[in-house]
């Protein structure tokens, strides 16, 4: 019979997974603004609803050959699109705070993605008509999208979740 030589494993242990200290402030604060967006999301969907008019009164502008019933469903069809993609983004801004909190590198990737989309939408919403209130918001939304993203960049958030 032939006998195999058996592995031991690594010479040196590897240390376990697990909390290395508690996130520097940088990132602390990036979770914290994390929240505020999740707010911002929550005040942006009550506004969606509330400027109902004006959004009818903008599809009539943009296509008057719609009938009163096709502008009704546009409304609608775009209410239930930002209602769903407003909570969605609640719900994400919520899941990822906690997560990168945590130190989960992951979790930081996607919310950088996440914040330079919202920083391109607040750039579009510039220069795009339409009602003030939902304008600033996005803008003020873009602003802090921006902090987050150069927290969760900076040399002292990039070593803690490297530690992770």
């Amino acid at each position: 019979m032939t006998q195999y030589p058996s592995y031991s494993g690594p010479e040196e242990p590897i240390a376990a997974a697990g909390p290395v200290g508690p996130a520097p402030k940088s990132t602390d604060l990036a979770a914290k603004l994390m929240l505020v967006l999740a707010a911002l999301s929550l005040v942006g969907l009550v506004l969606s609803v509330l400027t109902r008019g004006q959004l009818e009164d903008s599809i009539r502008d943009r296509s008057p050959e719609l009938s009163a019933d096709g502008v009704h469903t546009a409304v609608n069809v775009g209410l239930a699109f930002a209602v769903v993609l407003g909570i969605v983004f609640v719900v994400l801004y919520l899941l990822l705070a906690g997560q990168v909190r945590k130190g989960r590198n992951w979790a930081r990737i996607v919310t950088v993605v996440l914040s330079a989309l919202s920083v391109l939408s607040a750039l579009s919403a510039i220069v795009q008509s339409g009602a003030v209130a939902p304008k600033l918001l996005s803008i003020l939304s873009g602003v802090i999208s921006l902090a987050v993203i150069v927290l969760l960049l900076r040399p002292d958030s990039k070593a803690f979740f490297a530690r992770r």
